[in-house]
C-alpha cells in the first residue's frame, strides 16, 4: 500500500505540476500511513498529519484507506494551469473523437493488422484516462477558483 501512496503522490506532482523538490503534506487518517510517515518524507517529500477540516483533494488508495492534500496550495499559477488544461481536454477530445472514428471505420478494421487494432484501441483507452484525469483536475482548479 505504501507504494501505491508513493506512486499515486508522484502522478499527483505530474498532474498538477508541482515541483518534485517542493515538499507537501498529506492528511490521512490511517494509522499506516501515520506509522511510514518518516519513510513516506523521505522518498515522497511529504508529511503526513491527521486529517483537518480543510478543502482537501481526496485520494483513495484502497477501500479502508485514503490521503487528502490541499492539493491547489502547491500551483503556482491557477489561471495559467486552468488554462494549459482547458487546452489539453481539446487536445484529448480531438484525438479521442479521430480514434473512436477509425475504429468505427470498417474498412480499417479488415484491413489493418490485429496488432494495430489493438493498438488503437489501447491508445483510445488511455486517452480517455486522461481526459478524465484532466477534466477531474479542472474541476478541482475551478472549484478553488469560485471560493
Amino acid at each position: 500500500m505504501i507504494k501505491s501512496v508513493v506512486e499515486k503522490l508522484r502522478s499527483l506532482r505530474g498532474l498538477f505540476a508541482i515541483d518534485p523538490a517542493t515538499r507537501i503534506t498529506v492528511y490521512s487518517g490511517s494509522q499506516l500511513l501515520q506509522k511510514y510517515s518518516q519513510y513516506l518524507g523521505f522518498i515522497a517529500k511529504c508529511d503526513v498529519k491527521k486529517f483537518n477540516d480543510g478543502k482537501l483533494y481526496e485520494v483513495k488508495i484502497n477501500q479502508a484507506n485514503s490521503f487528502g492534500i490541499d492539493i491547489l496550495s502547491y500551483v503556482m499559477d491557477r489561471v495559467e494551469e486552468i488554462n494549459k488544461t482547458n487546452k489539453e481536454i481539446a487536445s484529448l477530445e480531438k484525438q479521442i473523437g479521430g480514434l473512436e472514428k477509425k475504429l468505427s471505420n470498417l474498412k480499417f478494421i479488415e484491413h489493418a493488422s490485429v496488432e494495430t487494432v489493438e493498438e488503437s484501441k489501447e491508445n483510445l483507452s488511455q486517452r480517455k484516462i486522461e481526459l478524465e484525469n484532466q477534466r477531474e483536475k479542472l474541476e478541482v482548479l475551478n472549484d478553488k477558483n469560485e471560493d
